[in-house]
């Protein structure tokens, strides 16, 4: 019965009732749709047989805890551990396959053959890996993803069993993997194949390249693999302390991995988002309170004929269910949208992404949060006017005038809300102050019309340094003659990719140390155009030139940090450097300018580049210079390098403003976002202090009506509402500033070169607060001024 009548007298007043269900599914869609990417990226389970007991394993180093590890390492612990069922190594390389539609440059996992199996993962067609594959002797096999499978071979189950050319190499096609299989940092590879492992004892012990994931036994937990890692660990620095001297482990869970970069921004919009659903909730309590004011007296005649309190606030509470309930399906259409937009915008930045979805585990968030939304905005409304002044509400010709008790509640939620806005626009503003301090920072090339195009050479046609420079040279030199094409060159990593390897080195006349011991160059390759071409400017000496070929003096350049560094007080130039102890030494011919190599966020580190006529490599990135548009450049490419080599693809073609504009999504997803949360927290705050504003208008119409008869100028009566709205906001701004102060802590992982009480925000958001309000309080101040104060008093 009272749902009945609460859907009748909602739909007498759809006014209200349009009002009260658009805030609430503001809020409840937007927390759904949140909630439904936190659910999927840090709630559930991942994709694998038993994945609580899956770890990463890491190499560490005196102040680095997450180092790549050693193959002598990884066999080590193999071979050696008690708390572990099983351990597989991981490689990453772009090969090329041919095979398929035609030729390609892929991602491709090099993987223990353990792998599938350590992680419960089955073949969709065909097989995975087994511990025969790789062993010498055997057909070289790989596994392809099923999208590369749908891609370049037509979804043809006949796939199994037939060769392919995986960098010139004849490989076997033995199973394809379920559809969605992704591994951690490796989720973008199309290809698998067994590990090898190299033998030498500078590859074995001083090469650190390896991923390492390891399934626990059962019982065992992550302190008892840890200390069973570390006592290897110390066994291996006394077997070769040239290598392992100060070398640790560290045993970290894969959901760690997956989500410890994210976990932090996720929970801080989720939290931003329940505080704009706070602010709708407050917004509608209010619409509530005021819409009581008509029904005092259907209330008090209720009472009068033997209504309990109980009964009373029992059906108002029913009328908040409802426009709760409608609140939350109007919500959950919204959090669909929502999160196909969310989806959208962080397709690169979060992971797991692809598995968002509403399931029931979200439907049923949806349907708690909408009960639980309904008694918060419910209860103190319904207890407030369920006790009527029975006296009062049934005089005849009364101005239903409300207690006192009313008004507090009302001026309570409006300074909540206010509160809760100051929060989340100061963080808002934080986030945004560092986004922009990341856009300012200088990547150290000039990315405009940059284009960038990865070659990857397969060692069996190009078996030789001489052959490899050739085409490279050959491939730069015909993109120069491409039309619009101002300059190209190549390098072996792009700026901002993370990839570049790093070296250990000895200074000439320096002690050397050990290999353990040894800091770690990034090591480039470059042809001698390369630094014009990507605007890096050169700082001393002299760039590369033909004449720095393989029969010349060894060169190098190093950057600005490096010379900063080793020679602070003298000039690099003509100094000597090597990289390991048996190479050549290299003369420093140049300085250059310092460039991020991993991201805008991370300081540049030391870097030494060398020309690729002394240092060849089958890997190189292919960049030019365009007069337009950079992408218009990419098909001449493809079919210049197809004119030299047919076989040889290029792949990850992309733009270098683009690659900047990747590195900052993260940044940029959480600014946006919680800057999108903030504004309409904005809107709603300011709707709450214009509503609590107007209706304390129409409440004092009498009382106005009588100041302006007795004389009361327009300026006091505005000074008076205005007055009263403005301290509520005072309230709401002295409240809010102190929760920000403790909670804009939460954020300082999120920020970059911004202090958490940066004093720019904390001065400006509040005076911008405090201008929306005053114009949402002077709005009904305005009206106040037009009373007509025959009008107000003739109702006596």
């Amino acid at each position: 019965m009272d749902l009945r009548y609460a859907f009748r007298t909602l739909l007498k007043n759809p006014g209200f009732t349009a009002v009260a269900v658009l805030t609430l599914a503001l809020g409840i869609g937007g927390t759904t749709a949140i909630f439904s990417v936190v659910n999927a990226v840090l709630l559930r389970p991942l994709p694998y047989k038993d994945p609580g007991r899956l770890m990463v394993l890491w190499d560490t180093r005196p102040g680095r805890p997450r180092v790549s590890v050693t193959p002598g390492d990884f066999e080590a612990w193999q071979h050696q551990t008690r708390t572990f069922d099983g351990m597989a190594g991981l490689d990453y390389e772009v090969t090329n396959l041919i095979g398929g539609h035609e030729p390609q440059l892929l991602p491709t996992g090099f993987v223990s053959p353990n792998f599938f199996d350590l992680l419960g993962v089955h073949a969709a067609l065909g097989r995975l890996l087994q511990p025969s594959d790789g062993t010498p002797g055997q057909t070289p096999v790989v596994v392809l993803s099923h999208a590369i499978w749908q891609q370049q071979f037509g979804g043809d189950p006949s796939v199994v069993g037939r060769t392919v050319t995986l960098n010139d190499k004849p490989c076997t096609v033995v199973g394809v993997l379920p559809k969605g299989f992704t591994f951690w940092n490796f989720d973008d590879v199309q290809l698998w194949s067994p590990l090898p492992i190299p033998r030498t004892m500078d590859h074995l012990h001083g090469w650190r390249y390896l991923n390492v994931v390891g399934r626990l036994k059962p019982g065992a937990t992550r302190t008892t693999a840890q200390s069973d890692l570390t006592v290897i660990m110390r066994q291996l620095a006394g077997a070769y302390p040239d290598y392992n001297s100060g070398t640790g482990a560290n045993v970290i869970p894969l959901r760690t991995e997956y989500v410890g970069g994210i976990r932090t921004a996720l929970l801080v919009l989720l939290g931003a988002v329940g505080f704009v659903l706070l602010i709708g909730c407050a917004n509608v309590a209010n619409l509530l309170l005021a819409r009581a004011t008509g029904r005092r007296r259907e209330l008090a005649v209720r009472s009068a004929l033997g209504a309990s309190r109980v009964r009373l606030v029992r059906q108002l509470l029913a009328e908040s269910l409802v426009v709760a309930a409608a609140g939350g399906v109007a919500g959950l259409l919204l959090a669909l949208w929502g999160q196909d937009a969310l989806v959208r915008l962080a397709h690169d930045v979060l992971p797991r992404v692809a598995v968002v979805r509403l399931d029931m585990s979200v439907l049923a968030f949806t349907f708690g949060l909408s009960l639980l939304t309904g008694l918060v905005f419910g209860v103190g409304p319904a207890l407030q006017v369920s006790r009527p002044d029975l006296t009062d509400a049934l005089k005849d010709g009364g101005r239903g005038t409300v207690g006192a008790g009313h008004h507090r509640l009302r001026s309570t939620l409006v300074a909540a809300e206010v509160g809760l806005a100051v929060v989340l626009l100061i963080g808002a503003g934080l986030l945004l102050r560092s986004f922009a301090r990341l856009l300012d920072v200088n990547p150290g090339f000039n990315p405009r019309h940059l284009l960038a195009a990865r070659m990857t050479l397969p060692e069996s046609r190009y078996a030789t340094g001489a052959r490899q420079q050739a085409l490279f040279d050959a491939v730069v030199e015909r993109a120069r003659a491409l039309s619009g094409v101002l300059a190209a060159g190549a390098v072996s990593d792009l700026p901002l990719s993370g990839n570049n390897d790093g070296y250990g080195f000895t200074i000439e006349g320096r002690p050397a140390s050990l290999p353990a011991d040894r800091t770690h160059v990034s090591g480039l390759i470059v042809t001698p155009g390369c630094f014009r071409t990507m605007d890096i400017p050169l700082l001393r000496g002299r760039l590369f030139t033909a004449l720095d070929g393989p029969d010349t003096q060894k060169v190098a350049i190093i950057n600005a940090a490096m010379a900063r560094q080793y020679w602070p007080d003298r000039n690099p130039i003509g100094q000597h450097i090597r990289l390991g102890s048996k190479a050549p030494w290299l003369t420093i011919v140049g300085v250059v300018g310092n460039v991020r190599f991993r991201s805008l966020d991370d300081p540049a580190g030391i870097a030494l580049y060398r020309p690729l006529e002394q240092a060849p490599t089958a890997g190189m990135t292919i960049v030019l210079r365009t007069a337009g548009d950079p992408v218009a450049a990419a098909g001449a490419l493809r079919a210049e390098v197809a004119a030299i080599d047919r076989d040889q693809p290029i792949g990850h073609v992309t733009t270098m403003e683009r690659l900047i504009s990747e590195s900052a999504a993260p940044r940029r997803l959480n600014a946006e976002l919680l800057g999108g949360f903030a504004g309409l927290a904005l809107l709603l705050a300011a709707i709450g202090v214009y509503g609590v504003m107007a209706y304390a208008v129409a409440q004092r119409t009498h009382e106005i009506g009588v100041r302006i008869a007795l004389g009361a100028a327009s300026r006091d009566i505005v000074r008076t509402i205005v007055g009263s709205g403005m301290r509520l906001v005072g309230l709401g701004l002295a409240a809010g500033l102190v929760a920000a102060v403790l909670l804009t802590r939460l954020l300082s992982s999120l920020l970059f070169e911004v202090s958490p009480l940066d004093p720019l925000t904390f001065t400006g958001i509040p005076l911008l607060l405090a201008a929306v309000a005053l114009l949402a309080s002077y709005l009904p101040a305005r009206r106040a001024m037009r009373v007509d104060p025959v009008v107000a008093l003739r109702e006596e």
